[in-house]
């Protein structure tokens, strides 16, 4: 690289030294979210993580996938941070380009939502949870229970 070139891309990046968050981390209380998905009449997954989690974090990119594959077709994923903070995921939302909505609730939402351990997925159907399964699931899982709400 010549010393021009290099010069430029300091600039550059002084000028931007970091990408706007794209997708922030909301807060949100356990209620107001399961009022929102029951009056949306939402059909897709709610999604209950945290960011110390590495099955969580193993999981993650096969739910971007999915959601970017089956968008158009109606299928909504809500992801449910339970850290101890909101910022807590904001690292993992930004490096995964998580394109779904990211609510944080804290560690209440456990009790409000039935939650035993982390990952879990909540299946939803027309606003109503219809199946819970903890841990991590797979691409393949998680792909014919979309496909099972599209019937």
């Amino acid at each position: 690289m010549t010393a021009a070139a290099l010069c430029l891309l300091v600039a550059l990046t002084a000028c931007n030294p970091s990408a706007p968050t794209v997708n922030p981390v909301q807060s949100i209380e356990p209620r107001a979210l399961k009022e929102m998905v029951e009056n949306d009449g939402f059909t897709g997954f709610l999604v209950a993580f945290a960011a110390w989690c590495p099955p969580c974090k193993a999981e993650l990119p096969d739910l971007v996938a999915l959601y970017r594959a089956y968008k158009d077709k109606g299928i909504q994923i809500v992801g449910m941070s339970l850290d101890e903070n909101p910022e807590a995921a904001q690292p993992m939302v930004n490096r995964l380009a998580v394109p779904f909505p990211v609510y944080w609730l804290g560690t209440a939402a456990m009790n409000d939502y039935g939650i035993v351990g982390v990952p879990t997925l909540m299946v939803v159907k027309a606003g109503k949870i219809v199946e819970k399964r903890p841990g991590r699931q797979s691409y393949r899982e998680l792909e014919r229970k979309i496909e099972a709400l599209l019937d």
